[in-house]
């Protein structure tokens, strides 16, 4: 297999394929507009392509501090609510709102590759709400756990180098 990571801006064809494939995990079908308010054309993601089709993705965005510490104090067990203006792509916080890969490249260390990339990236301080086993799993490779929201839910914060 021939995998790449391509770090994409979103437009709406990048955008249109991170709805395909949330299809595969989310009971929710949000719309095109849905997902332009939460990302604009500043933000990045840094998509998984198997030769040229895309496989899976990893999104974060700017997040205001207040929403960042709500974040972190578990006010929230998923994101689906969180009001357009809370998101700040000029922000010094970031909030990772997801990954995914297709269900049939799962196994291959892929997202581990995906998330090493946006850490990399980004000197930020992150954090992530996890909302499977595999997303905690994934997530406590590489950051520090904070606690659970409920039995499913978990919170990671990676401290990022907000001076630079």
């Amino acid at each position: 297999m021939n995998y790449q990571i391509r770090k994409e801006n979103m437009t709406d064809d990048i955008l249109e394929k991170i709805m395909y494939i949330d299809k595969q995990f989310y009971k929710e079908n949000y719309t095109l507009n849905w997902y332009k308010k939460r990302y604009n054309k500043n933000n990045i993601a840094f998509c998984l392509y198997d030769a040229d089709k895309m496989i899976g993705y990893i999104v974060s965005a700017g997040i205001k501090k207040d929403l960042y510490d709500d974040f972190k104090n578990g006010k929230y067990d998923n994101d689906y609510d969180v009001e357009p203006e809370l998101f700040d792509y000029k922000s010094k916080y970031m909030y990772i709102s997801s990954i995914n890969i297709l269900k049939e490249y799962h196994g291959k260390g892929l997202g581990l590759g995906l998330l090493n990339e946006l850490l990399n990236y980004y000197k930020n301080d992150m954090i992530t709400i996890t909302i499977s086993i595999a997303g905690y799993n994934l997530a406590k490779k590489k950051m520090t756990y904070i606690k659970n929201t409920t039995n499913e839910v978990a919170i990671f914060e990676r401290k990022g180098n907000l001076n630079n």
